[in-house]
């Protein structure tokens, strides 16, 4: 009974001579099966490696890219403040145009004030003296003195 019912030729595990060079091949060959899978399984380490290699390279390249556009979102957002600037700088170079010209105005005002004045005061004058004129000089010459 027992293992001579499955020996189907070749050298058993039995008791014949030999007996053991099956087994040792059967061993010899889930050894080279056990090796075969070490190898798949370095394998697919490898592409494993490779594939969080691309992701890094990917994750660095978003990264990047993000980079890039805070940067240009940053340089948008300094241009923009710098146009606003530029446009505060000219409204308050209008702001003193406009004073200066309210100045230049109230110069020419005070002016012309100064000028009708002097007018005022040589009328003035002019009257005073005619008036003086007057008190002797018409009655003298018209004989009503």
């Amino acid at each position: 009974m027992g293992k001579e019912s499955y020996d189907v030729g070749g050298k058993g595990g039995g008791r014949e001579r030999g007996g053991g060079e099956r087994n040792r091949e059967r061993e010899r060959e889930r050894e080279r099966e056990r090796e075969r899978e070490r190898e798949r399984e370095r394998e697919r380490e490898r592409l494993r490696e490779r594939e969080r290699k691309r992701e890094r390279e990917r994750e660095s390249e978003r990264e990047r890219v993000r980079e890039r556009e805070c940067a240009r979102l940053r340089e948008r957002a300094n241009e923009r403040e710098r146009v606003r600037e530029r446009e505060r700088e000219r409204e308050r170079e209008r702001e003193r145009e406009r004073e200066r010209e309210r100045e230049r105005e109230r110069e020419r005002e005070r002016e012309r004030e100064r000028e009708r004045e002097r007018k005022g005061t040589l009328r003035v004058a002019q009257i005073r003296i005619v008036s003086q004129h007057e008190k002797w000089f018409v009655p003298f010459m018209t004989g009503s003195h």
